[in-house]
């Protein structure tokens, strides 16, 4: 019986130099195994999603907006999708993610296009883990649109309150 890997690999399009996967395009990794042994594996592209959320806000410089709210454009086809939310830190430090890390509720449905602050619209008790932000602080935010195959497509936005 062979050994399962001890790492799972997500291949995204800001992982691969920025430039778009096609479908058919081959990408080789490195598997090490539980026993120790490794092998390197290839990997085929099978789909990709070139729906992202457009017209983020907020954007760049908002002052003074410890508490904003979060809006965008689904991409055309909207329903055929469904979205996640990502709030971090400057340094990668989850602040707020819907769904909840933890969360059955799974992602959410294209008739949501804004998120207010401290407010979760799957109905869930999901705040952010900070109260207000703070000022003068980058954040980063995200929409990623996902297939019902589970291929990902995310747009990213920072802003300082």
């Amino acid at each position: 019986m062979p050994l399962a890997p001890s790492i799972s690999v997500r291949v995204g399009i800001a992982n691969v130099n920025s430039i778009q996967p096609k479908v058919g395009d081959a990408y080789s990794f490195l598997v090490t195994y539980s026993d120790g042994t490794s092998e390197t594996v290839t990997g085929s592209v099978t789909g990709v999603v070139t729906a992202f959320a457009t017209g983020l806000t907020p954007a760049g410089s908002v002052p003074g907006d410890t508490t904003p709210t979060f809006t965008w454009t689904d991409p055309a086809s909207a329903s055929s999708y469904s979205y996640q939310f990502y709030l971090s830190d400057n340094n990668g430090n989850m602040i707020w993610q819907i769904p909840g890390n933890n969360s059955n509720s799974g992602n959410f449905g294209s008739s949501i296009t804004s998120i207010t602050w401290g407010t979760d619209p799957t109905g869930s008790t999901n705040p952010p883990s900070v109260s207000p932000l703070t000022s003068g602080t980058t954040y980063n935010w995200q929409i990623s649109v996902q297939d019902a195959n589970g291929n990902q497509a995310s747009t990213v936005m920072y802003f300082i309150p």
